[in-house]
């Protein structure tokens, strides 16, 4: 074994096998003997491929190039096809319109509307969706609508929210149910859950009748967060909501219009909507098949929900990361993972049997270089008191440091922020901890998968009130870091953070806000949260009002916690990294920081890729961002090898 100083390990996980070879899954969808799958590909320029697998598991690519079936509805996009009797119906990602493809054949065009579509159905009556207009004026409504198979006509079922998703028709396809919900709220904070006659959806009556009909499912004073309702039978309806507290399982009766938990456990049976179409539940015979998180861990699980108690029985399973869960021929259809397992597309019989259909990356040939995530809990001055983090020692097989050193650390800050760090195996981390570096990935306040109330710890109380972006984040980071030092994991003079999109945010503001950090790396994060608010997509063009503040009353508070606005409490280098087609973290947003920084004589480097939006999805943007990143963090450790090339490629890739 060599001894070299942490940081400087060769390693075997380049950049480049990062991005090409890994892939992302996304929905799938089943159809006669077959199931359907997406898979974003970096190698082409991050194309979205629907590939098709056989019950025996074979699969083939059944979307031709240039094709790439990704929608922008809410521009994160969702479930975008869907498949019946052989014929493929997807959004097209380079024009948004919707097209039909036997399979074997060219797509043909159903729309040139513009609209976006979103949570393909097809029924008796066309194809259902989730429809968005984006209007010569601006602004972008939102719609449920019906397609026509022939003639590609659209006709406009529900209307009057902001928003809407899971689209969802009973067994004889004679009533709609769906969630909506409207500005300031996101869909994991309040949503409404209803339900309406198809007839009287499909007829010419006006808006205001069809809106006169909705009955609206569990409507209480309490605000609660409705996830993907799908009818048991004609008049049973079972959903998730988080009316106490825990995103839990319930069935509403339409003819007694009476409503019962059918789980009271203290998990997440849900997760935020960030991306439509996403399900976490679904029917197999007379059980129903769910995924939970508790803990931090995903569990599938399987009950009678007619049987007395509802008692959940879990399958074992490899994976303590579960995801998109679908039903079809009674197999269940899932992405799964775990520390030591990369994210997986997983066949699963009700009897256990597993079948691997695809995985996103090669599994590690060498488990001795794998740092497998440890789950920690410390002291955090939130609400709750606590906070949670998954720490990722530094790992190499062939290289240890020397006696008495301690590793640099790496903070990852995870975006959203009502999202959640996960314990699954991710060539990214490792690229890093099989160099010598200590990651930690934190679960900030507002972070999802603990309940309700750690995930609305960032927001306002009410409308008068501030919230808390910007500051529980913040010390809940710093507090892990003082913890890791406390522990002696980690060096405490060497201590980087990086961040995406909301994440950049609590990164930069970090910098700003303590000493502890010796650089930091700003992926097309939020850097001016007032602008934000200003000129951002529809999706969340009110989330700050919930996370900071209503406008104008707090306005000063808005400029007090942006970044653009202390960056001279920033003394330390900053990596930053932009898509110039980014609609969510305009590049302004990034160009007033670097100049700002650079006024003050810091040091910054600024890199712009072309044709990215938000999130690198690239080969060779995601190859050079991290080349990128990692030698700006060795030139912060060794900094009297910057520029002596005799010595440089020791420490470079």
């Amino acid at each position: 074994m060599q001894i070299a100083p942490y940081g400087t390990w060769q390693s075997n996980i380049s950049a480049e096998q990062v991005a090409t070879n890994s892939k992302s899954f996304f929905h799938t969808v089943g159809d006669g003997d077959y199931v359907y799958n997406v898979e974003m590909r970096p190698q082409e320029q991050g194309r979205h491929v629907i590939v098709r697998y056989n019950e025996d598991g074979k699969s083939e690519d059944v979307l031709p190039s240039p094709f790439s079936a990704r929608t922008r509805v809410h521009e994160y996009g969702g479930r975008s096809f869907t498949v019946k009797d052989d014929i493929i119906y997807f959004v097209n990602y380079s024009d948004q319109n919707l097209y039909s493809m036997a399979i074997g054949s060219m797509p043909q065009k159903l729309t040139s509307s513009g609209l976006r579509f979103a949570e393909l159905t097809v029924c008796k009556h066309g194809l259902l969706a989730v429809a968005e207009q984006h209007n010569a004026d601006k602004t972008t409504t939102n719609t449920i609508a019906l397609i026509n198979l022939q003639s590609g006509e659209i006709t406009t079922l529900v209307s009057g929210s902001d928003f809407y998703a899971f689209p969802t028709l009973n067994s004889d396809e004679t009533k709609l149910a769906w969630v909506s919900w409207n500005h300031p709220n996101m869909p994991w904070d309040a949503t409404q859950l209803a339900v309406a006659d198809m007839q009287i959806l499909m007829s010419d009556v006006q808006d205001d009748i069809k809106r006169n009909s909705y009955q609206y499912i569990l409507k209480d004073s309490v605000e609660q967060a409705f996830y993907q309702p799908q009818w048991l039978d004609h008049d049973n309806l079972i959903f998730i909501s988080d009316y106490n507290w825990w995103w839990n399982l319930y069935m509403w009766n339409h003819k007694g219009d009476l409503t019962f938990p059918l789980q009271t456990k203290h998990a997440d049976f849900a997760k935020p909507l960030w991306n439509l179409g996403v399900k976490t539940w679904g029917l197999v015979d007379d059980k129903i098949v769910c995924i939970y998180l508790e803990n931090g861990i995903s569990k599938l699980a399987a009950f009678n929900p007619t049987e007395q108690g509802r008692v959940l029985t879990d399958f074992e399973l490899p994976f303590s990361n579960i995801d998109n869960l679908t039903i079809h021929n009674d197999d269940m259809y899932f992405i799964g993972s775990s520390a030591i397992l990369p994210s997986t597309l997983v066949k699963l019989s009700m009897t256990g049997k597993i079948s691997i259909l695809a995985e996103a990356t090669k599994a590690p040939t060498d488990t001795q270089s794998i740092s497998v995530a440890q789950s920690i809990c410390f002291a955090a001055p939130n609400s709750t008191g606590q906070a949670y983090a998954y720490f990722y020692p530094p790992v190499n097989s062939e290289y240890c440091a020397e006696a008495n050193s301690s590793p640099p650390l790496i903070v990852f800050i995870h975006g959203g922020p009502t999202s959640a760090a996960t314990n699954a195996y991710n060539l990214e981390k490792q690229f890093w901890t099989s160099r010598g570096f200590a990651v930690v990935d934190v679960n900030y306040a507002g972070s999802s998968g603990y309940g309700r109330e750690y995930r609305k710890a960032l927001q306002r109380e009410d409308k008068n009130s501030a919230g808390n972006w910007g500051k529980a984040d913040v010390n809940d980071c710093i507090a892990c870091v003082q913890y890791l030092i406390a522990q002696n994991l980690i060096d405490a003079n060497m201590v980087f953070v990086r961040g995406r999109s909301a994440g950049g945010f609590t990164t930069l503001s970090l910098l700003a806000a303590s000493k502890v950090f010796k650089a930091g790396a700003c992926y097309y994060g939020v850097t001016d949260i007032l602008g934000l608010a200003q000129d951002t997509h529809k999706f969340e063009s009110h989330y700050m009002e919930q996370l900071v503040g209503a406008l104008p009353k707090f306005e000063n508070l808005y400029k007090q916690r942006s970044p653009i606005n202390n960056v001279e409490q920033i003394n330390v280098p900053l990596l930053v990294l932009q898509g110039d087609e980014d609609q969510v973290v305009v590049q302004a947003q990034s160009d007033s920081l670097v100049s700002a920084l650079e006024q003050r004589g810091i040091t910054v480097e600024y890199k712009i890729y072309k044709g990215e939006q938000h999130g690198f999805r690239k080969a060779e943007t995601i190859i050079d961002a991290l080349n990128t990143e990692c030698n700006f963090y060795l030139d912060i450790l060794y900094p009297e090898h910057k520029n002596e090339k005799k010595n440089i490629n020791k420490l470079r890739l």
